[in-house]
């Protein structure tokens, strides 16, 4: 179910659910998870909003299990394997909807097998961008921005539940292409600076934008969804930033003269995004 405006109080939320929504027998004992499979108190009631994904174990002798989530999908087939985890294919047995499910482990410190401390470091580094790519994504809703639909944490892994996007990499579009007309670069562009413009006003910076971080779909013509917001902050005052790709970072970024994190490092990085389209080639060379 989804979560319903004006509650303050999990004994608030069971009336709700008894009156409106038609379950009278929900016990006083009953308890509520978010989609994440965390267990909600009062206090922690108001972290949610208005359209959130809500559990309910109506039955106390029955724990919730977000393995219960996952098992409402059907896993099709692999779509990638990394340093970061896998990705698979999945069908929802209910709905049919397609999408990709990614897992991540947090505990595999098989890159840094001599350094305990490092690997420590480098574990709490990779949760921190996971936790930040899941808030991101959390609060943004457009159609040009990959949808994230549940994060789960299983065991040594995070998994993410992630709108499916079928048609491939901007960069492999553009590459077996040789690259775009004009004609064919303007509608992708059109979306990028809209789903850039959007996440902005929401004070969200996605910092690693580059042809990799850009999905399209199988359509004709295609429509784009940005991805992998791992590295994406606010732009508050404070926020600081020396992250991201080197070819598409800002010269203020490169040389650290400015490192505060600015809606400029999108629009930067759409401007060579859009060179390296139309062109096949980046607009500067050399190696800074």
């Amino acid at each position: 179910m989804e979560v319903p405006e004006g509650l303050d109080s999990l004994d608030r939320l069971r009336e709700v659910l008894r009156e409106d929504c038609g379950l009278s027998g929900l016990s006083d004992s009953s308890r509520f998870f978010s989609h994440e499979g965390m267990e909600l108190s009062d206090s922690t009631l108001v972290l949610l909003v208005p359209g959130d994904l809500l559990y309910v174990e109506r039955d106390p002798s029955k724990s919730f299990d977000p393995q219960n989530i996952l098992g409402q999908y059907t896993v099709l087939s692999p779509l990638g394997k990394g340093g970061f985890g896998s990705v698979h294919k999945a069908e929802h047995f209910e709905t049919h909807e397609i999408v990709a499910i990614k897992y991540i482990n947090i505990t595999d410190y098989s890159i840094f097998p001599m350094q305990k401390t490092h690997a420590i470091v480098y574990h709490a580094s990779k949760v921190d961008r996971i936790y930040r790519e899941a808030q991101a994504l959390k609060k943004l809703s457009h159609p040009n921005i990959v949808r994230l639909h549940h994060t789960l944490l299983l065991g040594n892994h995070v998994v993410l539940i992630m709108e499916y996007v079928d048609g491939g990499e901007l960069r492999q579009y553009v590459s077996d292409r040789g690259g775009l007309t004009e004609y064919e670069a303007r509608p992708l562009f059109l979306q990028l600076v809209d789903a850039v413009n959007y996440c902005h006003s929401r004070s969200v910076v996605h910092r690693d934008l580059k042809p990799e971080n850009i999905l399209l779909s199988s359509a004709h013509p295609p429509a784009i969804k940005i991805i992998d917001f791992g590295i994406a902050g606010g732009c508050g005052p404070g926020d600081r930033t020396t992250e991201g790709s080197l070819p598409y970072m800002p010269p203020e970024v490169l040389t650290s003269e400015n490192t505060e994190v600015d809606p400029a490092i999108d629009v930067w990085a759409a401007g060579v995004i859009l060179f390296v389209t139309v062109t096949g080639t980046f607009p500067f060379k050399g190696g800074r």
